[in-house]
Order: C-alpha cells, then sequence, then structure tokens
C-alpha cells in the first residue's frame, strides 16, 4: 500500500511510504513528495507539490515508480518544458489502455486551470482550460 505524508511543512518533509497491509509495518521511504499518485500497469505515476513555510516556496516533483520492483524509473513524467510550465499541479490521470498521461495545472487557484494530455512517452499532445482548480478526471468507457 503506498501512502502519501505532506510532513508538517516546517521541518519534517513530505514523503511516500510503501507499507506492508498485512502488517502494517514501513516496507520503504522513497523520500519523495508525493501529492497524487495513480497507478497503471504496474507503474505508479506520481507529482509533489511540496510546501514550506521556512521558505515559503514549492518545489515540484514528478516520477513514475515501477510497483513490481518498488523502484522509481523515472524522475520525470514529460518534457522538463512543461514541468517549468506547470505552476501548481494538482491531478494526475493515466489512460489505461492508451497510457496517456494527464496533469492539471490550478496555477494560483483563482484564474483559469488547465488540463494538459502527454503520450506514454511524456511528449505533449495537447492543452486545454479546465476551469477553476481542475483537478479529478473519470474514464468513460464504450
Amino acid at each position: 500500500m503506498y501512502v502519501s505524508s505532506r510532513g508538517d511543512y516546517y521541518t519534517v518533509p513530505s514523503s511516500l511510504y510503501l507499507v506492508d497491509a498485512t502488517t502494517g509495518m514501513v516496507k520503504k521511504d522513497f523520500h519523495i513528495a508525493v501529492s497524487e499518485m495513480t497507478i497503471v500497469n504496474d507503474k505508479l505515476y506520481f507529482y509533489g507539490n511540496e510546501f514550506n513555510y521556512n521558505t515559503h516556496s514549492y518545489k515540484k516533483t514528478f516520477g513514475i515508480i515501477d510497483v513490481k520492483t518498488e523502484e522509481i524509473i523515472a524522475n520525470h513524467i514529460f518534457d522538463q518544458e512543461y514541468e517549468n510550465l506547470i505552476k501548481t499541479p494538482y491531478g494526475i490521470a493515466v489512460n489505461p489502455i492508451t497510457e496517456d498521461i494527464y496533469i492539471t495545472d490550478a496555477r494560483n487557484y483563482v484564474s483559469m486551470g488547465f488540463v494538459y494530455c502527454f503520450d506514454k512517452n511524456g511528449h505533449f499532445k495537447w492543452k486545454t482550460e479546465g476551469g477553476n482548480i481542475p483537478a479529478h478526471f473519470a474514464f468513460l468507457y464504450k
């Protein structure tokens, strides 16, 4: 079971933990901030947007963990240009069929947010307006 902790925003950092669901014991501390995550095809896709009151700043992280090996296999999900462009990541989803990656950007929480789509290799496909603070996804299968 993967559990994200936000820390205390001062001295205890955010982190992602792998917890044994039978014993409740922490098997692994990944030492990475994870705000949201989704698992598709044995890959855990995540982003972190860790805030610290001491510095009054955010630190963004993106990556992929192989849930079979329990190892980080990528420190990026998509091109660095978009990691810099996305101001406030706020939602993540991966299409289980195409493995397209969707990320939302809440920006400043008051102006128009955006939804970004990347192919499974992290290459930009499209961007659209997402309303105020876009966050969640649902896939409709026909």
